[in-house]
């Protein structure tokens, strides 16, 4: 019997026992069925401009390991990853936001410890990272924006999923639709609250740059 026939005789095998038992499995002659994965967001897919901050302490999506599936269908994957960015972006405002705000605090701590002498080196590091939160702002509010038109689009996709996807496929692909639909919410809910403490932030760290710049030799 050659490859051809084998191939012929499964596909009925397939036919008469109602596929059971072999959802998923190779055909004799054919390739193995690629099942959905996941893949590694990284900060550069939330903007580009975070790069330099890839691989430090300040990559907050390598951090929170945030992830998003990948299907094999165009419409699925292009929400699954656009909407894992959405929230990917929330998490690095929030983890910038947060440290930002700890080493403002510390730094204002030092300088009025040290009768007004600034940590130099500290006060440039601090301005640099009120230009990424001033970024990170910004771009999580473009994600709540996009994040309602991405839910609606969620639960479409849900009602497509039984028909697009079956066995073991179908859980994982919906699964993966509720979480990121889940996490969206939650960026429109909270996002907006964090994108005007985040303004106020970086309002302060200017005025502490501004302030102390020129025992540091800024103009």
């Amino acid at each position: 019997m050659n490859n051809k026939d084998l191939v012929i005789c499964a596909s009925l095998l397939l036919v008469l026992h109602g596929c059971s038992g072999m959802e998923g499995m190779p055909l004799p002659g054919m390739g193995a069925f690629e099942q959905p994965k996941e893949r590694d967001l990284t900060i550069v897919d939330v903007n580009k401009d975070f790069k330099p901050l890839a691989d430090t302490d300040r990559d907050y999506v390598k951090k929170e390991k945030i992830k998003y599936l990948v299907t094999g269908k165009q419409n699925f994957d292009t929400f699954l990853k656009e909407s894992s960015i959405v929230y990917a972006g929330f998490a690095v405002t929030n983890g910038m936001f947060t440290d930002v705000n700890k080493e403002l605090d510390q730094l204002v701590t030092e300088v009025e410890g040290n009768s007004s002498t600034p940590d130099c080196q500290k006060l440039k590091n601090l301005e640099k990272a009120g230009g990424y939160l001033t970024t990170a702002g910004v771009t999580l509010e473009g994600g709540v924006r996009n994040g309602k038109h991405l839910v609606n689009e969620g639960a479409d996709l849900l009602t497509e999923a039984k028909s697009d996807f079956t066995g073991v496929t179908l859980p994982q692909v919906t699964n993966a639709i509720q979480t990121n639909v889940g996490r969206l919410k939650v960026v429109g809910s909270q996002g907006i609250t964090l994108v005007n403490k985040t303004l106020e932030l970086t309002g302060r760290v200017t005025d502490v740059v501004t302030v102390n710049g020129k025992a540091c030799g800024q103009p």
